[in-house]
């Protein structure tokens, strides 16, 4: 189902990935941890009905996305990840070369950005930009008596952005292979980037702003707890 292609990209003079990435890292793998954990306590505040609805949605949008976004269209896409994630944090971009087979994404960027480069490489493998363009439009033009609607829509964008986010996982992908520490290194980013966000919204779909409101209140009080647990040991 999912391919894989070769895609260069600006050359980099060394290994990306500082504190700031591996410190996002543990951040994002025991936040989606903990998440699945308080969803699993509190399933009976979930819709079953709604989760396999949505499992049987989400593989109807990786068939289509595997069918429908080949060749360039898909190298175009994978660089645009790139370049939305470059831009969000300020850097310039100096060119996007895109082919049926391969691409190449160049940009500028400042020390005060530069330890995002390497959230930027990995960026087309967990960044859910249809994801989001629905949950956005779907927000604006959908009222609450289309609920189910909105989340078929959100649930078919999210099948289409897991075809595009892992057909291209690869040990030859040099996205992956320059974060510092390798490409197994890279992969395990990606699979805890895309836990923590697909445990927001298994969340919303099966549970809508209630079950949304138990992860983030559960999620504060642990935080609240440790916060208070080290300033007890700093007296």
């Amino acid at each position: 189902m999912f391919g894989f292609s070769k895609r260069k990209k600006q050359p980099e003079t060394g290994p990306v990935g500082g504190f700031a990435f591996f410190f996002s890292f543990l951040v994002v793998l025991g936040v989606g941890i903990f998440n699945i954990g308080v969803l699993a306590i509190n399933y009976n505040s979930l819709s079953l009905y709604l989760g396999i609805f949505f499992i049987i949605d989400y593989l109807i949008g990786i068939l289509l996305a595997s069918f429908l976004i080949r060749g360039h269209l898909a190298v175009f896409l994978h660089e645009v990840r790139h370049k939305i994630l470059s831009a969000l944090v300020g850097n310039k971009t100096k060119a996007i070369h895109v082919s049926s087979e391969s691409g190449h994404f160049e940009y500028s960027y400042t020390k005060e950005t530069a330890h995002m480069n390497s959230l930027i490489a990995l960026a087309p493998y967990w960044l859910p930009m249809f994801t989001i363009i629905s949950i956005a439009l779907g927000g604006i033009f959908l009222g609450k008596d289309q609920m189910i609607t909105y989340k078929i829509i959100v649930g078919l964008a999210a099948g289409i952005d897991a075809s595009l986010n892992f057909r291209d996982i690869s040990p030859i992908q040099t996205d992956i292979n320059q974060i510092r520490g390798g490409y197994r290194v890279g992969l395990g980013y990606i699979i805890a980037m895309n836990l923590f966000l697909y445990s927001y919204l298994i969340a919303w779909i099966t549970g809508d702003l209630k079950a949304l409101g138990i992860l983030f209140g559960t999620l504060s009080h642990l935080f609240a707890a440790l916060a208070e647990r080290l300033r007890e040991h700093l007296r």
